[in-house]
């Protein structure tokens, strides 16, 4: 399960990307300011606890989440997603430069949000691509391919970011439902 800390001084943004990454399964803590942002990192670095990801809004009542993204690069190489309503040009080049792996503006949408988290972690992690069972055959995305008793058929790119999506953000839902539909069929 990953571990996100999100920096965020609006109570809504804490709330809104808690229950986002809860849904995934993603454990989500959180600081309303600088300080409290650095507590946290401080404490769960000494019960010797990782964090997979910080999620940081540049505008903090307490100071700036440049100058903190400058303190935690000069010892962790931890992804941070700059979530901000700072969006101007020379803020995300500010933020990127400064070794952010992404950076959002706000107002967002929580798919986005999670989308976004989801494909940092799989880049800074890369972890092997999951395999899904279903009752007909096995989905291989890193193979992007299917195995139907044992016929092998290749996923187009577009049903490949299809069955990817559902299977990120609906693990529980049976996709046989998906038998009757066009897009499916030769599958399942």
């Amino acid at each position: 399960m990953a571990r996100l800390l999100v920096i965020d001084d609006e109570n809504l943004i804490r709330m809104l990307t808690r229950e986002a990454g809860e849904a995934l399964g993603y454990e989500v803590l959180s600081a309303a300011s600088l300080r409290e942002g650095r507590i946290l990192l401080d404490a769960e670095t000494a019960a010797g606890r990782s964090l997979d990801l910080i999620v940081l809004d540049v505008m903090l009542p307490d100071g700036d989440g440049f100058s903190l993204m400058e303190q935690i690069r000069t010892w962790t190489d931890i992804p941070v997603i700059f979530l901000t309503a700072r969006d101007e040009a020379a803020d995300k080049l500010a933020g990127l430069g400064l070794g952010a792996d992404d950076y959002i503006a706000k107002p967002f949408l929580p798919q986005e949000f999670l989308l976004r988290v989801y494909a940092v972690l799989r880049q800074c992690y890369k972890e092997d691509a999951p395999i899904l069972k279903l009752d007909s055959c096995t989905v291989d995305f890193s193979r992007a391919e299917v195995d139907k008793s044992g016929q092998i058929l290749p996923l187009t790119a577009m049903e490949h970011k299809l069955l990817e999506t559902l299977n990120i953000f609906f693990p529980f839902l049976p996709l046989r439902w998906f038998s009757c539909s066009s897009t499916f069929w030769r599958f399942l």
